[in-house]
């Protein structure tokens, strides 16, 4: 999933999100439509096939050619539509979906930095109360700058879960960047402790972490923390196969918050050569 960086401010720590991508196949479980003309039914296997194989690139190349040969194919256009969120083209999503299609409009509105819009769909829907929608909500309201409101919703989502909450990296991690953006850092440290495994795996999470113990006053902890989240960030960069610069781009928020860090701290050299890094 990809994240969003919190613009910093002063006196502020900074923490990232991530976009939650909901689970949406919306092509038969038998790879053909029943009901499509005996000509439509190979491009609905291949289409099938393609979402089966996530390979969503294939999966647009045949929504596109169903919806040219048969327009009033419903069903292709909706999975135009979901093709067109996972290859990341979100107007084209927007412009596709289906009046039915709520999640779906929501998170690409969301996407398209409309999140106001985004947010009067998911309050107006009959499903506002899944967990999807919720998920996508709290995003959407993090991006308007409702922090305490995002908070609320993800420590919700944890609760209800719970203690599988807990355990989930993405949800854990939007979490602790909403809490420090709404200045409740020590909060979301007293009522959600991680596991330190989690962290292992989710340098985000582990930076977000980091950034809740600032705002908390703990900069020795946050220190250790942050090293941590970068040591982390390296590792699964390598194995992930990023290049040097992709990588570097990656950690540029951990290395800004330890600068920041080491400065309070009256580490001003140390922190000079972490931002020349």
């Amino acid at each position: 999933a990809s994240s969003i960086m919190i613009p910093p401010q002063p006196q502020h720590p900074h923490a990232q999100t991530h976009a939650h991508h909901t689970q949406i196949v919306m092509v038969a479980s038998t790879g053909e439509s029943s009901a499509a003309p005996e000509k439509l039914r190979p491009l609905y296997a291949a289409l099938h096939e393609a979402f089966e194989e996530e390979d969503h690139e294939a999966a647009l190349v045949a929504a596109t050619k169903l919806s040219k040969i048969a327009p009033d194919e419903v069903e292709a256009q909706a999975a135009k539509a979901v093709a067109a969120l996972y290859t990341g083209d979100y107007a084209l999503a927007l412009s596709t979906a289906l009046p039915g299609q709520e999640l779906e409009r929501a998170y690409a509105l969301y996407r398209l930095g409309r999140g106001a819009e985004a947010l009067a769909i998911l309050d107006a829907s009959v499903q506002k109360e899944h967990e999807s929608f919720r998920h996508l909500r709290g995003q959407a309201l993090f991006k308007e700058g409702r922090y305490d409101e995002a908070a609320d919703v993800f420590a919700a989502l944890v609760s209800e879960a719970g203690g599988n909450g807990g355990e989930d990296p993405e949800l854990m991690t939007n979490l602790y960047a909403a809490f420090v953006a709404a200045r409740r850092g020590q909060e979301a440290l007293a009522r959600f402790p991680l596991d330190e495994e989690l962290m292992d795996s989710c340098y985000e999470l582990a930076f977000n972490t980091g950034a809740a113990m600032v705002d908390a006053g703990d900069l020795r902890a946050a220190e250790a923390r942050l090293r941590e989240a970068r040591a982390t960030c390296v590792r699964v960069g390598e194995e992930d196969g990023m290049t040097p610069s992709v990588l570097l781009d990656e950690g540029s928020g951990i290395q800004i918050e330890l600068a920041y860090v080491l400065a309070a701290q009256g580490k001003r050299g140390e922190a000079f050569e972490t931002v020349s890094y």
